[in-house]
């Protein structure tokens, strides 16, 4: 029974996307993107994070709490310099966020004054591809053919979900003991079913808390994304760890990922909680 989203038939790289603009709408998007530095001829990336803001505004939640693929901690600035470097600009689209830092080289479309919801849709149809986390936002650049890298995931046990030629690389969140402070296993995520666990609040109530990926992770994620598209390998790809890493899915009756792959960065740094 697999979930919706799910490309069981490996339809969408066979077909061409079926939402179509017409030319009105190009020239509206393509103007007022333009109010926000943003030019046709402008290659760029969208960052989406998954926050409370958007559901407590809407009052879908009475109470401002974080779910496990909420995220605290806005760690992009070191992958938007990089992406600068590439003369790649970085959009940050979603809710308006308060309190957060600026980095000179992102547009901050998501509080800007011309933010609707055909922009948004549009933003995401002209991409190179999206860095977000684990929400509705991310599935639509899948409509577009559009490519994501997926970040702050804590559904381990539900990672055969995102497993798709449009997700090449995924970054997951390390879970740890409130106890003593140090990370623990995967396989004690899976054993206590961690991961399925909705709410921050009721995680730590076990005795457990869940942790945001760093500036690094997403540095590096991001850096093997962008070398990806010239067919290259970053230095941290080792075959064997994603082998291991699939075999320890196996283990736990999870589907081994075979389109999509967590970050060789990620895998490497980690390799003591899923050997």
């Amino acid at each position: 029974k697999p979930f919706q989203n799910i490309d069981i038939h490996n339809v969408l790289p066979k077909t061409p996307p079926t939402i179509l603009f017409k030319k009105n709408e190009i020239k509206y998007g393509n103007e007022k993107l333009k109010e926000i530095n943003l030019n046709i001829q402008d290659e760029y990336v969208c960052f989406h994070f998954r926050t409370p803001y958007f559901q407590y505004k809407k009052k879908i939640i009475n109470e401002f709490k974080y779910q496990n693929r909420d995220v605290k901690n806005y760690n992009f600035f070191k992958a938007v310099n990089y992406l600068s470097e590439r003369n790649i600009k970085s959009i940050l689209i979603g809710e308006q966020i308060k309190d957060i830092k600026i980095n000179k080289n992102m547009i901050y479309y998501n509080n800007s004054f011309i933010k609707n919801d055909f922009l948004d849709i549009f933003l995401l149809s002209k991409c190179k591809y999206l860095i977000g986390n684990s929400s509705g936002m991310t599935l639509a650049p899948i409509l577009f053919r559009k490519k994501i890298m997926y970040i702050n995931v804590p559904h381990v046990h539900l990672l055969y979900q995102k497993d798709s030629v449009y997700n090449p690389f995924i970054l997951i969140k390390k879970f740890k003991s409130l106890k003593t402070g140090k990370y623990i296993h995967y396989s004690e995520v899976f054993e206590k079913k961690l991961s399925e666990i909705d709410f921050v609040m009721d995680l730590n109530k076990l005795g457990y808390d869940i942790e945001d990926n760093s500036e690094e992770e997403i540095f590096y994620s991001c850096k093997e994304l962008e070398m990806s598209f010239e067919n290259k390998q970053d230095e941290y790809f080792d075959e064997k760890i994603h082998q291991n890493f699939n075999n320890m899915l196996n283990k736990f009756g999870i589907p081994k990922l075979k389109n999509s792959k967590i970050s060789s960065y990620f895998l490497s740094k980690n390799i003591d909680l899923f050997n």
